[in-house]
């Protein structure tokens, strides 16, 4: 997201027409971007693809890729921090469902109560 606010910054600016080697000012924080959120992102579907998991993931990683060789490095930094975002709220539901889940096995009774006639028994739930 910081990089998408440079490129918008430094596009909007008064640096908006330099350059800096092949690309614009503005384009080296987007690019920046790609290398280091994009690369990762695309490896990982690259292994999944190889693995026949296809998702709509996949989509994300076929955008980002066709971005990029277009030159339209906005877009494939918008659908990285997308794909990104996703898999961090992704992320986070696990681990707070996971904790939910240890509490409730936390809270699990280890003994039963059995009643046989008069009268009653403390065992072992397992």
């Amino acid at each position: 997201m910081i990089a998408i606010a440079l490129h918008l910054v430094v596009r909007f600016g008064s640096l908006a027409d330099d350059s800096f080697g092949h690309f614009s000012l503005a384009e080296w924080p987007l690019i920046l971007a790609l290398a280091g959120g994009g690369l990762p992102l695309v490896a990982g579907l690259s292994w999944k693809l190889v693995h026949r998991e296809f998702g709509s993931d996949l989509l994300a990683g076929i955008s980002i890729v066709t971005s990029i060789v277009l030159g339209k490095y906005l877009a494939g930094t918008l659908v990285v921090l997308m794909l990104s975002g996703g898999e961090a709220l992704e992320a986070y539901a696990m681990r707070s469902a996971s904790s939910v889940l240890a509490a409730l096995a936390r809270r699990m009774p280890s003994q039963a109560h059995r009643k046989t006639n008069e009268t009653i028994q403390d065992i072992a739930v397992d």
